[in-house]
């Protein structure tokens, strides 16, 4: 009996449980190689014309790499400068004066920014205003922006945030978010790359010609592989592997398991460009004027493109599309499954800067002490939710993310008709659009649902669609139940039958 009341509450949900939409927040780019694992990828829309959407001068130069999230783009300068800047506008919004030049990109968490400098700090600020918080003192510059990794309080068992950065003291940090130091681990030569996040260990590519992995409990040396060059690059740790790229010219994969090269190639050319690891591929930046893709699996070039000058920005990956600078000041958006080029653009100065793809756009610094956004003034759209082929049946959230210069309008309809105005969600400054939609008056069967957002011009206008199945009458036997009948009616009768033989014992025993 207990066997057939399982069945019957498995059918009891099944029947009513409708579908969950994945809400999706709007893309942001918190800080260097967009994440802690420091693949320089992020899942956004990538702007496919380049436009410059607005310009601030900072008046120093940079080499610090844009970091976007909050509505606001966080960068650095070499006059020892941290700037906020509005990132739909580029309005300044707030600055503060380290003691140091910075070189180093910030990291935003949790309405704060940390950030290193020159002064031997790792400053953390109040995002909103640009207040100080606290400093942490090192004994030498701080190049290496931080990464945000989590461990296991010890006394409460509650997950604890770790800020994971080096130094040119040689020590690779650990410490919380209140600036207090919970491990440090002495490498035998400086740091300056951020070290990537994986599993439990922090990896770091130090200027000894050796990749450390760190415990991050701990702080403890939990392996470590001699790459044969110096690194000042920041390694990307995915799926059991570590991309990294040494300055004498290798590109290498590590096995993390078994501590072991995957591959190793050498490109015969100074490389300082840390890797973007996506699509199976590894893409870098190098200072023989190339911009290189390889397999992520075996090391064999896939393709090349040929930069105006030296590459020693970082690449950007977003939307099957890549970003990245050159010394003479040009912006390059490649192809990132042919590497041929889509759009450029001339600069004021160099770009060391790595470029940030966020909100539907490019930000980027210049050696001209310039800050971009770059994009399309043109309407971008696409729908967060629901996801594709989603059945529906009762009323559901169509929730849209938007970017583009002055959008007036988004609107949902299906089959190409009945099209209902989407509203902002949040303040005036959001990109994300939404609307409840009724399916009520639809046939049933699959429908095209489409999204359309016009800019103030009318001139510029996106379209797109997803396939949404609005099931048809009750199912045979199980009413209301919103999977495929055969599915519906296997379920159905295996209640039937385990009912049969439970009675059939029963009269058995008598």
């Amino acid at each position: 009996m207990r066997k057939v009341l399982a069945l019957l509450v498995l059918l009891a949900l099944v029947a009513t449980c409708q579908p969950a939409l994945a809400l999706h927040a709007s893309d942001v780019w918190p800080q260097f190689r967009a994440n802690s694992q420091n693949t320089g990828t992020a899942d956004g829309i990538a702007p496919r014309s380049g436009q410059v959407l607005w310009s601030y001068k900072l008046g120093s130069p940079t080499g610090s790499s844009p970091a976007v999230a909050d509505g606001k783009v966080f960068i650095g300068d070499s006059a020892g400068y941290v700037w906020a800047l509005d990132a739909e506008t580029g309005q300044k919004l707030w600055n503060y004066k380290t003691f140091g030049a910075i070189e180093s990109s910030p990291t935003y968490l949790d309405g704060r920014i940390y950030i290193g400098s020159d002064d031997d700090n790792l400053t953390a600020l109040n995002a909103s205003d640009g207040h100080l918080i606290w400093t942490f003192k090192t004994t030498g510059t701080v190049k290496s922006s931080a990464s945000v990794a989590q461990i296991h309080d010890n006394k409460t068992g509650a997950l604890k945030t770790v800020l994971v950065f080096g130094s040119y003291d040689n020590f690779l940090y650990g410490i919380d978010t209140d600036g207090k130091e919970l491990w440090r681990f002495k490498a035998a030569s400086f740091i300056h790359g951020k070290p990537g996040i994986y599993n439990g260990m922090a990896f770091t590519c130090t200027c000894d010609r050796t990749m450390y992995g760190i415990d991050i409990e701990t702080g403890h040396r939990a392996m470590n592989v001699t790459f044969g060059d110096y690194s000042a690059a920041s390694p990307t740790a995915l799926n059991g592997i570590v991309y990294g790229t040494a300055r004498g010219g290798k590109v290498f994969a590590v096995n993390i398991q078994n501590q072991s090269l995957k591959w190793q190639v050498d490109l015969q050319k100074t490389i300082e460009s840390s890797p973007a690891v996506g699509n199976g591929l590894v893409i870098l930046g190098d200072k023989g004027a190339e911009v290189v893709a390889l397999n992520n699996d075996t090391g064999s070039k896939v393709w090349s493109y040929t930069a105006n000058g030296a590459v020693d920005s970082s690449p950007a990956l977003v939307d099957g599309m890549v970003f990245i600078g050159d010394g003479t000041g040009y912006l390059l958006a490649l192809n990132a499954s042919t590497g041929s080029k889509v759009w450029d653009y001339h600069s004021d100065g160099a770009i060391d800067s790595s470029p940030a793809v966020a909100y539907g756009k490019v930000y980027f610094g210049t050696e001209g002490g310039t800050v971009y956004a770059m994009g399309s003034k043109d309407p971008q759209v696409r729908i967060l939710a629901p996801q594709p082929w989603v059945k529906v049946k009762d009323k559901f959230l169509v929730q849209v993310e938007v970017f583009g210069t002055e959008i007036t309008t988004v609107e949902v309809g299906n089959d190409g008709g009945n099209w209902t105005k989407a509203a902002r969600n949040g303040n005036a400054g959001s990109s994300i659009w939404e609307l409840t939609f009724d399916p009520k008056d639809l046939p049933n069967g699959e429908h095209k649902l489409y999204v359309r957002a016009t800019n103030a011009t009318g001139t510029g206008t996106a379209s797109t669609y997803i396939v949404v199945k609005k099931p048809g009458h009750p199912k045979p036997f199980i009413p209301g139940l919103d999977l495929p009948t055969a599915l519906g009616a296997t379920i159905f009768a295996a209640v039937v039958v385990q009912l049969f033989r439970s009675n059939a014992f029963k009269r058995g025993r008598r």
